[in-house]
């Protein structure tokens, strides 16, 4: 199974906020917001409520609008801490270690107000570590990292919202994101930056063939709602003249003669003399190939050492193609550069070496 990491795409991140965040909160007395110092000194802008002595306690805490980019499924982020009931003296049993977390549709960016009546429950949110007063004169800061998803939107943007209902807590950060399945290639088929569906479904997406390349069956992948791609199908060819390579398709070397061959000569110039000891002057790519070049002659090279030969004889040359057929039976097109009238230089065989 075919599977990439996907991408993630950031539509809110309170920690990059230089300023204040400028959140709702109400009533005035719930919600605070307060620029602390991380455990690295760096200033970060928090939003924090601890009205534990008091019951019924109902305090709300709403975001900006937030686009949501085209992404019908989206996750929130958040870091916390939270008091341990506990380690507050004198609380009475109405302090709480949890608090919920709401979303409001809206294609209106601008909305004052919502009633509560008005927005989608996601979860009610409990710490996995409270923190104590010990931890607060160490320095220590037990932080909590819940991820919620939300599916199926359909409007332009949406707000979030926490509710209070009476316990010590700072909310530390909240990002807000969505994944896609990124850009990529697969068989020769270019695959665009694809927004994960809006539930559990998976995405159908059809690629494109690269440059020089053409489509040998439709390809297609999909997006899975996590990000990555799955189950590639179909694929694309590189076309006539051009061969595959890594993700692309680059002009191909010398077409071979035979179409299962694909060694290639570059160049090779060939001088017979009078004599059996007179020989050959080759050069061709790839080197350290045997090869066997007309008359039964074979010369063999290596990267270093061409095969050489005796002097070639003076006269006119002309140009032509022959086929150089190697020990390992594969076969490219090579260019000849022939003295005239040549003939094999031995007794058993007759005729020009290749005709004109």
């Amino acid at each position: 199974m075919y599977r990439m990491w996907s991408a993630s795409v950031t539509l809110l991140d309170s920690m990059s906020a230089l300023g204040d965040l400028g959140w709702e909160a109400y009533p005035a007395e719930g919600w605070e917001e307060i620029s602390v110092m991380d455990e690295r000194n760096t200033p970060m802008r928090t939003y924090q409520v601890c009205n534990v002595m008091e019951a019924n306690q109902n305090n709300w805490l709403r975001t900006r609008h937030i686009a949501r980019d085209g992404a019908q499924r989206v996750y929130v982020e958040i870091k916390f801490t939270l008091r341990d009931c506990n380690s507050l003296p004198g609380v009475p049993g109405t302090c709480k270690e949890t608090f919920n977390m709401y979303y409001y549709e809206s294609n209106n960016p601008s909305l004052w107000y919502i009633k509560e009546s008005q927005y989608v429950k996601i979860d009610t949110i409990a710490a996995d570590e409270s923190f104590t007063q010990v931890d607060v004169g160490d320095r220590v800061m037990k932080l909590n990292t819940e991820v919620r998803d939300i599916s199926n939107l359909s409007k332009k943007g949406f707000y979030l919202a926490f509710q209070d209902v009476g316990a010590c807590i700072a909310l530390v950060s909240v990002r807000v994101f969505y994944k896609k399945c990124p850009l990529s290639v697969v068989n020769l088929a270019q695959f665009p930056d694809t927004v994960t569906g809006g539930d559990s479904t998976l995405v159908e997406v059809r690629g494109t063939c690269v440059n020089d390349s053409e489509e040998a069956e439709l390809p297609r992948m999909y997006c899975s709602a996590d990000g990555g791609w799955l189950v590639p199908i179909g694929r694309c060819v590189c076309k006539p003249g051009f061969e595959e390579h890594k993700d692309y398709c680059q002009p191909a070397r010398a077409a071979a003669e035979k179409p299962d061959m694909n060694i290639t000569a570059e160049f090779i110039e060939y001088s017979v003399g009078s004599s059996s000891t007179d020989g050959v002057i080759c050069a061709w790519e790839p080197p350290g190939v045997l090869a066997k070049i007309g008359c039964g002659r074979d010369v063999a090279g290596t990267e270093d050492h061409p095969p050489t030969g005796a002097a070639s004889m003076p006269g006119h040359t002309q140009a032509g193609t022959h086929v150089l057929e190697s020990g390992v039976e594969r076969s490219g097109v090579v260019l000849l550069y022939l003295s005239e009238d040549l003939s094999c230089p031995n007794d058993d065989a007759s005729g020009p070496l290749f005709p004109a």
